[in-house]
């Protein structure tokens, strides 16, 4: 399942975004031209809803069936959705990222579902939503031999994840040295 992404891949091998650039997804600019297709009726708020489908806003970076996947120093931020999302991939490793995205509701900072063999490692992530999120959509697959490590971050929701999507399942998940900001009151400070 593919979304409206900036940066979309899929079925790629030897992946790679490195240096000491921002990814900035201008998501408060894509926000409101979302809530204005809303107002216009070009878009429906889901029935059991209160904001516009995922689906109706784009995240900035979702990397599908892809192998070798290494994203290094750079700072991706201003989400309209969740900022990155990786899906039935394997080697994937994210090192010194850092991920600044509280501009609309449910702005992940990652999305791991399905995959096999990552690295999160020496990260960051202060998100308006959950910070690092684990999850399985596929009852015959799922998320393993996934290490979190020597990460700092300040979510509104959960800081670390396992599900929202939950039907495979999680194996040899491994989290160490692991920094969480007090959510509650950022999470308050936000809604002021």
């Amino acid at each position: 399942m593919c979304w409206y992404s900036l940066l979309l891949g899929d079925k790629l091998t030897d992946v790679a975004i490195t240096g000491q650039g921002v990814i900035d997804g201008q998501g408060a600019a894509l926000a409101q031209d979302v809530l204005d297709m809303v107002k216009r009726g070009e878009i429906k708020i889901p029935a059991k809803g209160w904001r516009p489908s995922e689906t109706e806003r784009p995240e900035i970076l979702e990397l599908n069936n892809c192998h070798r996947i290494r994203i290094e120093g750079v700072t991706i931020k201003n989400g309209c959705c969740w900022i990155q999302t990786y899906r039935n991939c394997s080697e994937l490793t994210l090192n010194n990222v850092k991920v600044d995205s509280k501009t609309y509701w449910n702005n992940d900072g990652i999305d791991v579902v399905d995959c096999r063999n990552v690295k999160i490692i020496s990260s960051h992530f202060d998100v308006g939503d959950d910070g690092i999120c684990l999850k399985s959509d596929d009852p015959k697959s799922r998320c393993e031999n996934v290490l979190i490590k020597n990460c700092r971050v300040r979510s509104s929701a959960s800081a670390i994840k396992f599900g929202t999507s939950s039907h495979g399942g999680f194996t040899h998940i491994r989290i160490e040295n692991i920094e969480i900001k007090d959510t509650f009151r950022s999470a308050l400070a936000l809604n002021q």
